[in-house]
């Protein structure tokens, strides 16, 4: 797809990451990011417990199973895998509102509002 096909078709999507009345919002952004790390982390951590306790109470019917799966539920780390949220955040200055949007995703309720970035600039 070349580039005018590709401003075509955002004209035709009308999604706000591509409208020039978006004022991006990144600090939202990194905020959400955060949180959701946050709370992946928690669950984490709960279900962690949740193996550990099992394991203990296994301990008492099945010694050497019980102390495997102890071994195997100590030694669990947290990895997150970072990848970014697919909302993105900002505020529209024609309507003067915070909006929330995920790229690049057709938006017919735009159709009356939306402007392309490049037309603004124009």
């Amino acid at each position: 797809m070349d580039k005018e096909s590709i401003y075509e078709l955002q004209k035709i999507d009308c999604s706000c990451n591509e409208c020039g009345y978006l004022i991006r919002d990144i600090d939202k952004l990194k905020r959400i990011n955060l949180e959701l790390r946050k709370l992946h982390e928690d669950v984490f951590n709960l279900r962690k417990e949740n193996l550990i306790r099992e394991a203990k109470q296994l301990i008492l019917t099945n010694k050497e199973k019980g102390e495997k799966n102890l071994k195997k539920s100590l030694i669990l780390e947290f990895h997150y895998n970072n990848s970014p949220t697919p909302i993105l955040y900002g505020n529209c200055s024609k309507f003067n509102k915070e909006i929330s949007f995920i790229g690049g995703v057709l938006s017919i309720e735009n159709q009356k509002c939306f402007v392309h970035r490049k037309d603004i600039i124009k």
